[in-house]
């Protein structure tokens, strides 16, 4: 079994923001890391229980979602 992320701690780099399923880390002045952990929140509340892999499914559907959208962008411009 996977072992679920509840909190990301990258020292080296300056969190930005911590949110209910994503913490945002500061890439220099122009880019930002967002890790999305296996909190689970309902309601607006946060679970103490996180779901081990629900990260990687979440980054999984915004990378098919960006996928998607770039070739429907491609397919508008001819």
């Amino acid at each position: 079994m996977t072992t679920a992320l509840l909190e990301s701690s990258i020292t080296s780099l300056p969190r930005l923001h911590r949110g209910k399923v994503r913490d945002i880390y500061a890439l220099g002045d122009e880019h930002m890391l967002i890790v999305t952990s296996d909190r689970l929140s309902a309601f607006d509340v946060i679970m103490s229980r996180p779901i081990p892999g629900k990260g990687a499914v979440l980054n999984a559907v915004t990378d098919l979602d960006a996928e998607i959208r770039a070739s429907d962008s491609q397919s508008l411009r001819r």
